[in-house]
């Protein structure tokens, strides 16, 4: 299997996609090794759960302007606009009459939802997340509704994550990433797909080792070895961490402790299927005071709902298996909604992205005392270039758009490179 490329991409997730595309159009041999048998890494649209897609893993457009948008146009799909949260309705446990803490619950409620504004304002020491909304006075309820929103959008905890980098990412978010939330009408596996067009992709070959010098880069697969001046790697974090691939010579220890000191923790989904929608027609998005999960609707007409939780609760949930998270989901939706939740499903699956042996946990996030961390790991390395959504510095970190990014930034590292390499044609 030995043939000399261009450009090995390691990885086709939407960074690896996004670089392959990005190369191959601009005329240069490029071959993409994928561990799974399918393309997409944490972007995985099941269509056979129901009606219409379900994701498995990502699941917005974050934005109305970012990057993922130009894929979606030239794949001919649509999205349809998602609302988060308005705080117009808070539920009570049954029979449970208290206006004094409805009134309470929507002034908590709409200081979470504000958040992130006074996140991006903050120019004090470093600190945990947690640490500065105790030192801010929001109370125990807004702190746990923060704590929601910060669960999916962050992967990690109030008390782990780094004010200096939130701050960052916050404030020098491009303006494209306002404008709300959008869900892919025909399946998010549809942008990769347009990606994907054309590409020469090897799946079920997993990168063991890459040998890599001023000559370019070898990659030991398991039926032989490929060759190629540059390699861009955009395998998950969790993954360079476990050292599950053999850098020779090893990266570097500035590079390494970086890796060390960013965070990839659990994720897990529980998507559900009911005999009839029992929750309000106009919701979208659930919470609670002391959540389990955040819950979203699929669609408004479709008895669907996704259960989505991430760090410590998933690390809970999961230690149990599938089952224990199916109970803790229903049992936590029951508190709301009551008996009609089990006796109305008729169908779920847990999509757990620890166990996944080539994701091994949700997305990156930057904890305290690790900003900075981020731009060690996405400088170029001799042959070596490196994307996902984990490199992202210049868009939104832990993003399908952020990773579509870090892959476009990549392959244009690569053609800088191949084009002053000693015999390279202008």
């Amino acid at each position: 299997m030995t043939q000399p490329h261009d450009v090995l991409v390691i990885g086709a997730g939407a960074a690896g996609l996004a670089a392959a595309r990005t190369l191959h159009d601009a005329g240069l041999r490029v071959a993409v090794l994928e561990a799974r048998e399918r393309s997409g890494g944490r972007v995985w649209t099941d269509h056979d759960f129901a009606s219409v897609p379900v994701e498995r893993g990502a699941e917005f457009i974050h934005g109305a302007g970012v990057a993922t948008w130009e894929w979606l146009r030239r794949s001919g799909g649509a999205a349809l606009p998602w609302r988060r949260w308005d705080g117009r309705r808070v539920a009570l446990g049954a029979g449970r009459v208290a206006s004094s803490w409805i009134f309470r619950a929507r002034r908590d409620l709409a200081r979470a939802m504000q958040v992130e504004q006074a996140i991006a304002a903050y120019a004090g020491a470093e600190c945990s997340l947690a640490d500065w909304l105790r030192h801010e006075g929001y109370s125990p309820l807004a702190q746990h509704l923060v704590a929601a929103r910060i669960a999916y959008a962050w992967c990690n905890t109030p008390d782990q994550l780094s004010m200096h980098e939130l701050a960052r990412e916050l404030r020098e978010a491009p303006a494209g990433s306002a404008g709300g939330d959008f869900r892919i009408r025909d399946g998010y596996d549809r942008v990769l797909a347009r990606l994907a067009d054309g590409l020469t992709i090897h799946h079920g070959r997993p990168v063991t080792a890459l040998r890599w010098d001023a000559d370019g880069v070898a990659a030991d697969v398991p039926d032989g070895v490929l060759q190629a001046r540059v390699a861009v790697v955009s395998v998950p974090l969790a993954l360079l961490q476990a050292r599950q691939i053999t850098f020779t010579p090893d990266l570097p220890p500035a590079r390494r402790a970086a890796l060390g000191r960013l965070a990839m923790r659990p994720a897990l989904k529980l998507l559900l299927r009911f005999a009839e929608p029992f929750w309000d027609r106009g919701m979208t998005f659930l919470t609670a005071d002391r959540p389990l999960m955040v819950w979203w609707v699929i669609r408004r007409e479709l008895p669907l709902l996704t259960g989505f939780a991430t760090a410590d609760i998933a690390e809970r949930l999961r230690a149990g298996g599938a089952d224990a998270v199916l109970e803790g989901g229903l049992r936590a939706l029951g508190a709301t909604y009551g008996p009609i939740v089990r006796r109305s499903l008729r169908d779920w699956r847990v999509v757990d992205w620890a166990a996944d042996p080539w994701a091994r946990g949700g997305y990156s996030s930057v904890p305290v005392g690790a900003a900075g961390s981020r731009a060690i790991i996405a400088a170029p390395l001799g042959p070596l270039l490196f994307a996902g959504e984990a490199t992202v510095t210049d868009d939104d970190p832990s993003t399908v758009h952020g990773a579509l990014v870090s892959g476009v930034r990549a392959a244009r590292e690569a053609l800088v490179q191949l084009r002053h390499a000693p015999g390279a044609q202008a």
